[in-house]
């Protein structure tokens, strides 16, 4: 047996404004995409301010919201994977260190040094400094994060 409903007619026009309910956005209980452990490079659940390398953790919440689909869409944010693309980059270091490794080429930059060049140029990039390091990214094509 089948049934069919119809909904009833709107009166409401196309140009009418829709409201939405009201939602609360809070950071209290937020933890972004921090991830605190990882089962990487040890057989044990470790917290990563203790392993030994630079580990890069995806959670769930950022492959959905980078809508991640294969290796290639979460490589480009790791820090160990070397990746190329179009157009320039510009990296400027505004607190603590960043090594780059351009093809074979290791360049160290600390606080106020920049660099530029092709991002068709195999490339990748790590913190070198113990703590936080903040970097101003510029792109040219292709590539945001």
């Amino acid at each position: 047996m089948l049934v069919a409903a119809s909904s009833p007619a709107s009166t409401a026009s196309k140009n009418d404004p829709v409201t939405l309910s009201p939602f609360v956005v809070t950071e209290l209980t937020d933890t972004g995409y921090a991830a605190t452990s990882s089962l990487d490079g040890s057989r044990l659940n470790t917290s990563l301010k203790d392993t030994p390398g630079a580990i890069s953790v995806f959670t769930k919440d950022l492959l959905d919201d980078l809508s991640a689909t294969s290796i290639e869409d979460i490589l480009r944010y790791d820090v160990n994977a070397d990746m190329t693309h179009g157009g320039d980059e510009f990296c400027c270091v505004i607190a603590g260190a960043i090594r780059y490794r351009i093809a074979e080429r290791i360049v160290d930059l600390a606080a106020g040094d920049y660099l530029q060049f092709k991002s068709s140029i195999r490339h990748s990039w790590e913190n070198a400094h113990p703590g936080e390091t903040r970097v101003l990214w510029v792109f040219s094509d292709e590539l945001s994060f």
